[in-house]
Order: structure tokens, then sequence, then C-alpha cells
């Protein structure tokens, strides 16, 4: 939830017929929606990696932190990338 109380945001992994054997190839994406309601906004979309979500709001909530995970890999980031 934003500073200001007003926005959520959320990553989902979007669906992707061509990847369902290899979901370390699918995609994540960023998303944020009023609290009161409304059509979620994709923010972001990382092709072919995953998303760490829950990083971070700048504190003026006009932006979002988030870290990649590079083709959904734990090892690369374990790995100090």
């Amino acid at each position: 939830m934003s500073p200001d109380g007003k926005i959520i945001a959320y990553g989902d992994t979007l669906p992707d017929s061509d990847h369902e054997q290899y979901p370390g190839m699918r995609s994540d994406a960023l998303y944020v929606v009023p609290i009161e309601g409304g059509e979620p906004v994709q923010l972001y979309a990382a092709q072919g990696d995953g998303m760490i979500n829950g990083v971070g709001w700048w504190p003026d909530a006009k932006g979002l932190l988030f870290r990649m995970a590079v083709e959904h890999s734990a090892s690369i980031m374990t790995d100090g990338m």
C-alpha cells in the first residue's frame, strides 16, 4: 500500500501459453489499483523475468521500488547479482 493509503501495488505472472511447460520463461508484471477500486494499471512488465515486489514506495507515493528476478532464478540472486 502506498504511503498515503490510496494505492495498492501488486505483481502477477502474465499468462503465456507458449511457455506453459517452462514457467521460468514467463514474464511478471507490476500493477497498481486505487484502494477504492477500479481497473488495475500495468506499470511494468519484466519480459522473461520475475519481479520481487514490496520493496518500497517513494515517500511521495509517485514511484515504486522493486527488484528483478532474472529468469525467475533464485540462484542468480544468491550468487551476488
